[in-house]
């Protein structure tokens, strides 16, 4: 069972930059986090998750590559293995968000009602303040007066612009976008938030002002206070001084003009509704130039699914790898090798590669039933073992519906996504080979199920993006004013590599065998088809009706 952290407990137990004492600390010798840390920066090789990385990336844009007040320690050379991730983690770390949750936790931070009780740091330090220790009894009445006359209406009107500020960006996004992403700025007819909202958020600018203000006045009045709960609280109302100071930023450069190299939209997220504003860069490919290649002396991207049609072309292109100037901007003075190396396994002996030519293309009227249909005869045919992967939640409920009851009859497990946490589900799958899982967006990748238990691929349709995210329509505007063709160099690529993950959930060791069915007929009717086909390994390959791909399947299967 799980047993969440309250946010007292959480902040006494953190290890966040802006509220550790460091060397004041007096546990400091004992702390967890300096001795990773110190392990860390005396180590010849740190291995970290992408966002680690660019969130450290990020501190650098802004401090300098070379300051010391980063994430992690400093480094010159950089391998990123699943390198066709890059271009999106870089987008989130070097953009900027806001949300009503993150500001509201933060206010709350210093006082809230919980529980029929108020708590937060500024109750505990009033208390503290009248308990006496640690401050002279006048300073200490000074101050319990400034908290109370001062601190806490400017708070309180801080916690009101907040409500107000962002449910008027709640309506705009809602009327914009529904419940999905809604872009805000720059596209066409797009909403410019200081002008929708101007009373609004200039409102809530100048509560934060306030507040900042009277926290600093406070830290101020207790500078002298002695004692190592001081020095914690101290810290603790720099730290959310600090962040207050950011969000203001944050909401300040939203209110303005954005520049043209970004775009800005909003999202209502989770069970609430809750608002939040987000900005991104519209491309990577010149920060990444400018903020790591030149800085580094060199940079290793790897991934089983980077090349597009035997080639590197799109990944140079997304990732600022094709201008750059080697006499100035590569740190070795070489220019960008590459190597595409040879899978170890024996694609045409272990997979059987299934197109049936008789389902309708995804855009017809009956394509959701014929899919489902033969889904469900794909499943008996393997008797479970297989993931069936689809590009949205609502075609993977109709056919998971559709498959459910047949297949029980059966002796099948159907699970789905959505049902149960996905390590679970994993985890069942595993454990029972007469199991299917009907999964999307997260399955695709990062799965790994050798063996007997997954036999089977059944990758539903060709998984194009949808380009309804502001960053991806953004995307696609800018390269047509350029005069380039959007499908073909961005929607396409990002489509095969997809593919390629879809693809690559079947073989995972040597030994692995089985079959990869894949239900979208434009993969043999579109131009573009081939480029899918040329990209993934050759294996045997059958492309007939649905009955004669069963027969097929049951074939292969009993060879196995």
């Amino acid at each position: 069972m799980d047993f969440p952290l309250s946010e007292e407990t959480w902040w006494e137990v953190c290890a966040e930059s802006d509220v550790c004492l460091r060397t004041r600390c007096p546990y400091i010798q004992d702390c967890f986090y300096f001795k990773e840390r110190n392990q860390a920066f005396a180590a010849d090789m740190i291995i970290v998750n992408h966002h680690l990385l660019f969130a450290d990336l990020a501190i650098r844009q802004v401090l300098g590559f070379d300051t010391k007040r980063s994430v992690l320690p400093p480094y010159r050379y950089v391998i990123l293995d699943e390198a066709h991730h890059v271009e999106d983690v870089a987008t989130e770390h070097f953009g900027f968000s806001l949300s009503k949750v993150g500001v509201s936790r933060l206010l709350g931070r210093l006082q809230r009602t919980r529980h029929g009780r108020t708590v937060g740091l500024l109750p505990q330090i009033q208390t503290l303040l009248e308990q006496g220790p640690g401050t002279a009894q006048s300073r200490a009445e000074s101050a319990v007066v400034e908290l109370t006359r001062e601190l806490l209406p400017a708070l309180e009107r801080s916690q009101t612009t907040c409500n107000t500020f962002f449910d008027g960006a709640a309506a705009l996004i809602k009327a914009r976008g529904g419940e999905g992403a809604a872009p805000l700025w720059p596209t066409p007819g797009g909403i410019q938030l200081g002008e929708a909202l101007s009373r609004e958020s200039w409102d809530f600018v100048v509560s934060l002002q306030n507040l900042e203000r009277a926290l600093r006045s406070l830290k101020d009045r207790l500078s002298t206070a002695e004692g190592e709960e001081w020095e914690m609280y101290k810290a603790e109302l720099g730290a959310v001084e600090n962040r207050l100071s950011q969000s203001r930023t944050i909401l300040e450069s939203m209110m303005g003009e954005p520049p043209p190299d970004y775009v800005y939209w909003g999202e209502l997220s989770g069970n609430r509704n809750e608002p939040s504003l987000h900005a991104a860069p519209i491309e990577v490919a010149e920060v990444l130039r400018q903020g790591v290649y030149r800085n580094l002396a060199a940079v290793v991207l790897t991934s089983a699914t980077l090349a597009i049609d035997r080639g590197f072309g799109h990944i140079r292109r997304r990732l600022g790898l094709d201008q750059i100037d080697i006499t100035q901007d590569h740190c070795l003075g070489q220019p960008v090798l590459e190597e595409l190396i040879a899978s170890p396994f024996d694609y045409r002996r272990q997979v059987l590669l299934c197109i049936p030519t008789d389902i309708p293309e995804p855009k017809s009227s009956c394509y959701g039933s014929d899919l489902a249909e033969y889904v469900k005869d794909v499943l008996l045919a393997t008797a479970g073992r297989a993931f069936v992967l689809f590009t949205s939640y609502r075609l993977l409920r109709e056919v998971y519906s559709y498959c459910r009851e047949p297949l029980d009859e059966a002796g099948i497990t159907a699970l789905c996504q959505g049902t149960a946490a996905r390590s679970l589900l994993l985890e069942h799958f595993q454990r029972d080979t007469r199991s299917v899982l009907f999964g999307t967006s997260s399955f695709w990748e990062g799965v790994d199920v050798p063996g007997e238990a997954l036999s089977c691929v059944i990758l539903t349709k060709l998984p194009f993006q949808v380009p309804d995210h502001p960053v991806v329509a953004s995307r696609i505007r800018r390269l047509e004013e350029m005069g380039r063709n959007s499908f073909l160099e961005y929607m396409l690529p990002q489509a095969v590599i997809r593919f390629k993950q879809g693809f690559g959930r079947l073989i995972r060791r040597t030994s692995d065998h089985g079959v990869i069915v894949v239900c979208d007929s434009r993969l043999l009717t579109k131009s573009y088809g081939a480029t899918f086909l040329r990209s993934i390994p050759e294996c045997t390959t059958t492309v007939r009706s649905r009955q004669e791909t069963l027969a097929s399947i049951r074939q292969w299967l009993a060879g196995s």
